[in-house]
């Protein structure tokens, strides 16, 4: 679903924010629909412990997309994208299809490949800043240049 903007910065601006909206709306019914649909077919997850969920939860604030992540099924960190995209696949693969809503739900692997609009709002202040500074940032995604 797009939503048809006439052709300035700024409603450039707004149409990806409501292409990502629509993207985390159709998510978020993905993963409704896909819970409800093992509760019907009594299918369960391996259960881990809080402090593990924490730990994943922590990492995911502190470091965004640009940190790893716990797998906890092959006990390794990866990095956050390829579990995104590992969950967007194959938990939700098939019930994407099933409500229709594909198109919506891959704008988030442009997302995982572009970065978010406000790393790309970010990125020419902060090469500005590097340039002026001579400094030349390395890890954190908000200063991608």
């Amino acid at each position: 679903m797009t939503k048809t903007i006439p052709s300035t910065p700024a409603a450039s601006i707004a149409s990806r924010s409501w292409n990502a909206q629509t993207s985390g709306v159709a998510i978020l019914q993905a993963l409704i629909a896909k819970l409800y649909k093992m509760r019907r077919d009594n299918t369960t997850f391996r259960v881990y412990s809080s402090a593990l969920i924490e730990e994943n939860k922590w990492r995911a604030v502190r470091y965004g997309l640009d940190g790893k992540l716990i797998d906890f099924g092959k006990q390794v960190e990866l990095p956050a994208p390829q579990l995104i995209r590992e969950f967007l696949d194959w938990f939700l693969g098939d019930i994407v299809d099933d409500l229709g809503t594909r198109k919506e739900v891959e704008y988030a692997y442009k997302i995982l490949a572009e970065g978010s609009s406000a790393d790309r709002i970010m990125a020419p202040a902060v090469a500005a800043w590097c340039t002026v500074r001579r400094w030349n940032p390395t890890v954190p995604g908000w200063m991608r240049v």
